[in-house]
């Protein structure tokens, strides 16, 4: 199971003493993932030269979640967990997150996002969920999800009503039958966001 699953969480799970290069190599040989999507993972996420040979310990918070991010791309899991997966990256990093993010998807992959910054997760998914005290409070489709209107939920682009509502988590799945909402499972080619009361909402 551990092999098909990818997960990024707010730190970046590096070994310290390992350069950038190496911590790819040792994740794609132990998740036994082909070891010729190193050099494209890394040169994907702008992780050459210099940095390639930066050990994990004294790269900066962006560059360390780049490779934390080529790890999931050279390891290519059918699941990305992501928490947090834009804290620390610039704009530049942010437009490549959300393409590697559509691309797994469009590959088959189903990646679950969750972020404080829904303007930037909501556009990424096919159904946003909106939580508040730790239960569903309302349903609508996210940005991606070229699907007709669902009964009761409101259109992309639409206002989420609770204005005290400020966390986001974001689903990104390939396919229009993949869920969050009371422990359903997602399905390919779906995008899903929840949306909570405050920090930490999984």
């Amino acid at each position: 199971m551990r092999r098909r699953v990818g997960l990024l969480g707010h730190d970046a799970p590096l070994y310290e003493d390992l350069t950038a290069a190496e911590n790819v190599r040792f994740a794609v040989r132990a998740s036994g993932a082909s070891p010729t999507r190193v050099g494209p993972a890394l040169d994907r996420l702008g992780l050459v030269g210099r940095l390639a040979k930066t050990p994990a310990g004294r790269l900066s918070a962006g560059q360390r979640r780049r490779c934390a991010l080529a790890v999931l791309v050279a390891r290519a899991p059918e699941l990305w967990l992501l928490d947090e997966p834009h804290a620390g990256l610039d704009a530049s990093a942010r437009t490549l997150l959300a393409a590697l993010i559509a691309e797994a998807a469009s590959a088959g992959a189903a990646v679950v996002l969750s972020s404080h910054e829904p303007d930037l997760a909501v556009p990424l998914a096919h159904r946003v969920v909106v939580m508040a005290g730790g239960r569903i409070a309302e349903e609508r489709v996210g940005g991606r999800a070229p699907r007709a209107p669902v009964a009761g939920v409101p259109a992309p682009g639409a206002v989420i009503p609770a204005p005290e509502i400020v966390a986001a988590a974001d689903v990104a799945v390939p396919d229009v039958t993949g869920a969050t909402d009371a422990g359903a499972g997602a399905g390919a080619g779906d995008a899903d966001a929840l949306v909570g009361e405050h920090a930490g909402v999984a």
